[in-house]
């Protein structure tokens, strides 16, 4: 998801291709995470690990057929806050139904200080 900021610096929105893509990839992404029944959207984002390390950054988040990880090293575990950008960016109303949804999965996704990057996909 964090490849969809390219379209807040540079026009590619002005480019109809180029809208047309960001369109139809947020729709895949916005069905297969409703059809799976995850409570956001994937990203690559850091998760829990036993270890000295606490956490880990996890970049084989996505969709297999979608995207080139196939089936068993996809990862759909963990659903982050900036899943939705793209979504916001190309329907603010539906990203922010995801972004609402994910940050109201878990308690420990808002706190004092702001939103949690990413919490477990079944909540």
């Amino acid at each position: 998801a964090h490849e969809e900021t390219k379209h807040l610096l540079l026009p590619y929105a002005s480019v109809p291709a180029c809208r047309r893509i960001l369109h139809a990839a947020e729709r895949v992404r916005a069905h297969w995470s409703r059809a799976e029944g995850l409570c956001g959207m994937l990203a690559d984002c850091h998760v829990p690990v036993d270890g000295p390390e606490l956490v880990e950054l996890v970049d084989v988040f996505g969709i297999p057929g979608a995207s080139d990880l196939p089936e068993q090293s996809a990862r759909r575990d963990h659903v982050a806050a900036c899943g939705a950008i793209g979504a916001l960016l190309v329907e603010p109303a539906v990203g922010a139904t995801w972004l609402h949804a994910t940050l109201t999965a878990h308690s420990g996704m808002q706190s004092r200080w702001g939103m949690a990057e990413s919490c477990a996909s079944d909540g």
